[in-house]
């Protein structure tokens, strides 16, 4: 997955950057600067624990893509 679909999860969940920071255990300033494009080739692992936290906040609201989400 792309950091570009996952900002539109981040949008279609109405997940802050704090609450991806809290449910995926990075820094803020670090899920802020991969959301907004400062870091350009973030680590593996980042970026897998941020997908994860939007995977499990998609779970929760009982989802299967943005598009399912109104925005």
């Amino acid at each position: 997955m792309t950091i570009e679909e996952m900002k539109k999860w981040k949008r279609a969940l109405g997940m802050t950057s704090e609450d991806i920071s809290d449910a995926s255990g990075i820094p803020l300033s670090t899920v802020q600067k991969i959301f907004s494009g400062v870091t350009k080739s973030p680590r593996k692992t980042t970026v897998g624990a941020i997908l994860s936290a939007l995977e499990r906040q998609a779970e929760n609201a009982a989802l299967t893509s943005p598009e399912s989400c109104a925005e």
